[in-house]
């Protein structure tokens, strides 16, 4: 039986994203809180993670985010290389589930334009509380 597949974007979902964009080389910032835990424990479970981010498609991109989640992979299990076990595809993937910071869950009701314009990351949402 296929694993199911689940789509984790990188930035603001994984990688904390505190610094915003800078470059798809530089991936400075640490993981969300529990980032590495959930991803080692998705994988034990049989899993399909694919990591896919605006970046998967720059130069330098996925190499960048394959050395982040290594790094900080390691810090939880001591592995200096999750990269056999991760996908990291350049275009979207046929998930079952997107994990994403920047998506509308679709209810069969198109957006209106307010809805879309005042459409903010979780972490941004948080800053105004």
């Amino acid at each position: 039986m296929p694993k199911t597949i689940i789509s984790v974007d990188f930035d603001g979902v994984l990688h904390s994203y505190a610094s915003g964009w800078q470059g798809p080389r530089e991936a400075r910032d640490p993981p969300f809180p529990g980032a590495m835990e959930w991803l080692r424990d998705m994988l034990a479970m049989g899993y399909r993670l694919e990591i896919f981010s605006s970046r998967s498609s720059m130069e330098g991109g996925i190499p960048t985010m394959i050395d982040w989640v290594n790094r900080h992979a390691k810090l939880i299990t001591g592995r200096n290389d999750w990269t056999p076990e991760l996908i990291y595809p350049t275009v979207k993937p046929p998930a079952k589930v997107i994990l994403d910071d920047r998506a509308m869950y679709f209810t069969g009701k198109w957006p209106t334009p307010a809805e879309i314009d005042a459409f903010q990351p979780w972490y941004k949402k948080d800053a105004q509380r």
